[in-house]
């Protein structure tokens, strides 16, 4: 599960291969930091209980991963722990360690969007696979 680098960096490039039709980087890390500061001040505002909002960080930051490299889907889980301790379990930006539960909930943070990317390349490589495969097969005059 590598992803191809010309330059030799290996697959944790933050670059992106020519060609790749995902968006900007750092446009979705800022659209994804937006939507998370307006969930977790609505969530604030109407009172939603805590794992709730805790599931709708996760989620955002799961989905929001689809369209980045792996790298930067750490990073944005690491925003999105950061986010979940100082604004959700504490208050006002304070941030504390509370032992197992955040450390299971870092890997979450770290995991999912870890995982949502490495399938978004994935799948945008099969794809790009499949239209080489096709185009190939009509230019040789075969079906299928």
């Amino acid at each position: 599960m590598s992803h191809e680098d010309p330059n030799g960096f290996g697959w944790a490039d933050l670059r992106r291969a020519d060609g790749d039709p995902r968006p900007p980087g750092p446009l979705v890390v800022i659209l994804a930091f937006v939507v998370l500061l307006g969930w977790l001040g609505l969530g604030s505002l109407f009172g939603v209980r805590q794992s709730v909002l805790i599931v709708g960080v996760l989620v955002v930051a799961t989905v929001s991963s689809w369209w980045l490299t792996v790298p930067a889907s750490l990073g944005l889980g690491a925003i999105a722990f950061l986010m979940i301790n100082g604004f959700v379990q504490n208050s006002r930006g304070e941030l504390s360690w509370n032992g197992g539960p955040d450390l299971l909930l870092l890997l979450a943070c770290m995991f999912l969007p870890a995982l949502s990317a490495e399938l978004g390349f994935e799948v945008i490589r099969e794809r790009k696979l499949r239209r080489e495969k096709v185009a190939a097969s009509r230019g040789t005059g075969m079906d299928g």
